[in-house]
């Protein structure tokens, strides 16, 4: 990375200025805010256009600093304004006056934002001049969709693939290998297509995978295992013992064949001996694949490691041929010509990653071959360097997360908005941050930078990841955005954009923790200017937050994110004083309670408590305007409510509504109507409040995702009564929970993508409506939907259906399935239908059919017909059928 990075950070940074001077006109309308305002989005609309001002870079260090001393005084003076309104004090008034005629500091930042402007806009002419010469190509992205997995993507490999299954398959246990190659050869790809592979479905009774890292912890690591092999509803006390989990599993495979594949080795000569006890392989039954990075070139030939290993397969690099080949499947071009041919293979090396990355960006810009002929350096870093400042600062900030985390998309997303990385542009007027950061993600993924790892039901990417080998690559360039990791309480080790600097508190914007004991105290006192604070392990500290609060009594923070960290001791009133906090992730923490200082927190934006043991909120959290993403844990507004909330006329702004309990109609007509721009809403009601939820529901034309369960006094499933949702044009996913006393036809939003029914006792057969849903990816009919006997799917109906699951249809006997109906049909799940006779003409597309609880008869009689699928037989106790 070069000198460019400083560049980036002083665009982005100046775009998030204009966004806090907008909010500080707000308090005080002076003259030279505004002056400061109108420099600062000049430069953050013209700059954005170019990443390569060498006339600028001579800026960009010592003016970096200067936005950064800028955006502390700003945030301080919010604070104070805020402490003021809060307290009513003329002592701090009086103060607050004092500190008013510093903004003239504010002068010359501007003078500088001038200098800028001006080489900006003689850049941008020379820019301009170029390309009427046709020697530059426009990088603007074409419009984007989430990519459609590809199986045929492995070229010039697949040889590895049959050899790779044929020793899975037919080899004598135990069997432990190793898939060794250079970075960005294939090593992942190819072990995911053995690891999916009809035969190694067959052949396994529970597959497990799991990304590895050096200082991984074995309860952990073995919980990860054991939930997969279990397929998730094997019930693991949370409070196991490493060595217990560590029996469990072992008395699970002595029982069964089991496949456990371990990515991302790269110290393996540290750790083989641990990680191979902990796998247990003593076991007979245990089959262990490793994916091992190149790194480790002696692993052919040390004595000491191959008796570990009854294979090691080695990856080359493909030919030619094959590299073009699988070029031209990613990025179908018009020019096809000798020398761009050649200067593709030259640059891509025959590596797999190179050529991915190199297609994504090509089938993503318009004028493809002009840019390829221009390659003449590394193509990870150029890829990178034509993305927008912008773009980025977005891609740079997975490099906080841990090498190969799994990273929920809603929580990057809600980190990226509160980074404040997404200020809306005039020509995105009418997006919303969330809708920005997801059309960065698209083409993150399409370009092949960033990995999908998991999807949800309609396709989209529910966890994704950096690749290991970029992940590494860009460790320097992701230190611009100021951050510092402590992951073995190394508290010296300081990142100043590049350099190490052990004195200057304020460089340290961003920290990630890793350590399994908390952040190392000595960075105590190097926080009180921190912006986003991340964790990834357990707190064991109580006065991290008093730390971040300066003497004038608040805190800077804007990020506070311990999703997954159990039980943090960190949490305490002087959350209360984080003035500026807008993300608070608390999912899966377990804890018990919020202070109740957090619904005095002015710009929360997203506060998230799903997963916790949390009955209740401080009431006064109905009361925040700029609240927009609120995840629940079933929680009961009624318990939080009180008697505290008092209507007001103006619209709240939120937007994600998870997880709540209603149980009063008062409660819909004082607060929920003032709820006009919900996107996600997931509710749980009394049926007594249907009438009023359902006219509120109808004025809702933003939802995009709407879960409504409908329940009596016994928590049973009670009368769901909705109007018509045909006009939801924006509606893709659908969840109803109770008996439908509205026809199903009136429920069918045009551009629907997922549909789940439960409880919904529909008389008639519903596939004729629901077929003609031209965008329909994922129908689940669970527990009594419907109580008829016979369904029929006719040709021509579901087009893009890929998902269809089949639970506990009790009277369900006779399914007809003509030919030409849902084509693109993948994945079939049946479960507990003990009547129902398998249809004839069922997809030829089928790759995964899962029968739970089905007679013998059934399951025989779908591995004699599906024989091109994988069908896999599961039997469990009632009780822990989830409806």
């Amino acid at each position: 990375m070069d000198k460019s990075e400083d560049f980036i950070i002083v665009c982005v940074t100046a775009r998030l200025l204009l966004h806090k001077l907008q909010n500080l006109r707000y308090y005080e309308p002076l003259v030279v805010v505004r002056m400061a305002m109108g420099r600062l989005k000049m430069i953050s609309t013209r700059l954005r256009y170019t990443q390569k001002m060498d006339f600028v870079h001579e800026f960009s260090r010592g003016f970096l600093r200067e936005l950064h001393d800028l955006e502390d005084f700003i945030d301080n003076l919010i604070g104070e304004i805020e402490l003021q309104r809060r307290n009513d004090s003329p002592k701090i008034m009086s103060h607050l006056i004092c500190l008013i005629p510093q903004l003239d500091r504010i002068g010359p930042i501007c003078d500088k934002l001038d200098e800028i402007t001006t080489s900006a806009e003689r850049f941008i002419q020379l820019e301009n001049l170029r390309s009427t010469t046709g020697t530059t190509s426009s990088l603007r992205p074409r419009n984007l969709h989430y990519p459609v997995p590809d199986d045929t993507d492995f070229v010039g490999l697949i040889d590895k693939v049959d050899e790779v299954v044929k020793l899975l398959c037919d080899g004598e246990m135990p069997n432990t290998i190793a898939v060794t190659g250079a970075p960005g050869s294939g090593k992942t790809f190819l072990t995911k297509t053995v690891y999916n592979a009809t035969k190694v479905k067959r052949h396994f009774d529970g597959r497990a995978w799991v990304n590895f890292s050096e200082d991984f912890e074995s309860r952990k690591f073995l919980i990860d295992i054991l939930t997969q092999l279990t397929r998730d509803w094997e019930f693991l006390d949370e409070n196991l013992s490493a060595d217990e989990l560590k029996s469990k599993l072992q008395k699970f495979s002595s029982e069964k064949r089991c496949l456990i594949v371990v990515d991302d080795v790269e110290t393996l000569f540290k750790i083989f001996n641990r990680l191979f006890d902990l796998c247990g392989l003593s076991s007979e039954k245990i089959f262990l694949v490793l994916i091992v990075s190149e790194q480790d070139e002696e692993l052919a030939s040390l004595d000491e490691v191959k008796p570990y290993f009854s294979h090691i397969v080695r990856l080359r690099s493909l030919t030619d041929e094959e590299s073009w080949t699988l070029f031209c499947k990613k990025a179908p071009i018009a020019v096809d010509t000798t020398r761009f041919n050649k200067n593709i293979l030259t640059n891509c090396g025959g590596s797999p990653r190179k050529i991915l990355i190199m297609g994504g960006l090509l089938s993503t810009v318009r004028q493809p071959s002009v840019i390829g002929l221009k390659i003449q350096e590394d193509i990870l870093n150029f890829c990178y360097q034509v993305l927008s400042c912008q773009m980025k600062v977005c891609f740079l900030y997975f490099r906080l997360f841990p090498r190969a985390f799994e990273i929920p998309v809603r929580r990057l997303f809600h980190l990226w908005v509160a980074e404040g990385l997404f200020i809306t542009l005039p020509d995105e007027e009418n997006m919303a941050p969330e809708d920005l950061a997801e059309k960065c993600l698209k083409l993150l993924i399409r370009r092949n930078l960033i990995e999908v790892t998991k999807v949800r039901l309609d396709g989209s990417p529910k966890t994704c990841r950096m690749p290991t080998t970029i992940w590494n690559l860009f460790s320097t360039a992701a230190e611009v955005l100021g951050h510092s990791h402590d992951r073995n309480n190394d508290a010296n080790k300081i990142y100043r954009y590049g350099q190490y600097d052990h004195h200057d508190p304020s460089d340290i914007r961003r920290l990630t923790n890793y350590a399994a004991n908390g952040i190392d105290p000595q960075f105590y006192d190097h926080i009180q200017y921190l912006r986003s604070y991340v964790s990834f392990n357990t707190e064991s500290s109580d006065k991290f937050l008093d730390a971040l609060v300066t003497p004038r009594g608040f805190g800077l923070l804007v990020v506070l994110d311990l999703e997954n960290v159990y039980k943090p001791a960190m949490l305490s009133e002087t959350l209360g004083k984080l003035l500026h906090l807008k993300h608070l992730g608390l999912r899966r923490t377990f804890l018990d309670s919020l202070p109740r200082s957090v619904g005095n927190l002015p710009y929360l934006q997203t506060l998230d408590v799903k997963h916790t043991n949390m009955t209740t909120l401080p009431s006064s959290i109905w009361k925040a305007k700029n609240l927009q993403h609120l995840y629940l844990n079933e929680n009961n507004f009624d318990m939080s409510f009180k008697k505290t909330y008092i209507g007001s006329d103006s619209e709240i702004i939120l937007q994600t509504l998870s997880g709540l309990f209603i149980g009063n109609k008062n409660v819909v007509k004082s607060y929920l109507y003032s709820l006009r721009q919900l996107r996600k809403l997931k509710l749980t009601f009394y049926s007594k409040l249907v009438e009023g939820i359902s006219f509120w529901i109808s004025e809702l034309k933003a939802l995009r995702s709407l879960k409504l369960r409908s329940i009596d006094e016994f928590d049973r499933p009670a009368t769901l009564e909705l109007g018509s949702l045909e006009t939801h044009h924006e509606l893709l996913e659908l969840y109803l929970v109770g008996p439908l006393t509205t026809s199903i036809e009136s429920l069918c939003s045009p551009n629907l993508k997922v549909l789940t029914l439960s409880a919904s006792k529909l008389g008639e057969d519903p596939m004729p409506i629901l077929g003609k849903l031209r965008h329909l990816n994922c129908l689940r009919l669970f527990r009594n939907s419907y109580l008829g006997k016979d369904m029929t799917c006719r040709a021509g109906e579901f087009p893009q259906l890929r998902v269809l699951k089949l639970w506990m249809l009790e009277n369900l006997e006779e399914w007809t399935v003509m030919e030409g109906t849902m084509p693109l049909l993948r994945e079939l799940e049946i479960r507990l239908c003990r009547k129902l006779k398998l249809p004839e003409n069922l997809p030829l597309t089928l790759k995964d059919v899962v029968l739970i609880n089905m007679p013998d008869g059934f399951v025989e009689c779908a591995e004699r017909v599906l024989v091109n699928s994988f069908v896999k037989k599961i039997t469990l106790p009632f009780a822990a059928l989830p409806e």
